[in-house]
């Protein structure tokens, strides 16, 4: 009797062992998975616009490129960041014969582009 609770006990911690590894995955999952925390502004790429021009005496222009990305995320990071970032003219644009999508501040210091596989 002694021998079979002690199976049972060994049992239950191994399938609580199993729901606790689970458990963590889909957590770590839901982490890696979940989309940006929408934080990024123009005054946080303005601010440090603004530092390197103290620190080292020049704007620099700032270009954001993704690669290799579905014309759909292609379409849609830019736009969100367009909008997030107070940039203009968002939309596909073409030179050569490649096409992506893309979008510009007014004054042409920072700059979206994504482009599609």
């Amino acid at each position: 009797m002694l021998a079979k609770v002690n199976e049972l006990n060994r049992n239950i911690v191994i399938l609580l062992s199993v729901l606790i590894i689970a458990i963590t995955s889909i957590i770590v999952t839901l982490i890696a998975t979940r989309e940006g925390s929408g934080n990024v502004s123009p005054k946080s790429l303005s601010e440090f616009q603004e530092f390197v021009v103290k620190e080292y005496g020049v704007k620099p222009e700032i270009q954001i490129t993704f690669r290799s990305v579905s014309p759909e995320q292609a379409h849609s990071i830019t736009e969100s960041l367009a909008k997030k970032l107070n940039l203009e003219n968002a939309g596909l644009k073409e030179y050569d014969g490649t096409e992506w999508f893309g979008t510009r501040s007014e004054e042409g210091d920072i700059a979206v582009d994504a482009f599609y596989k």
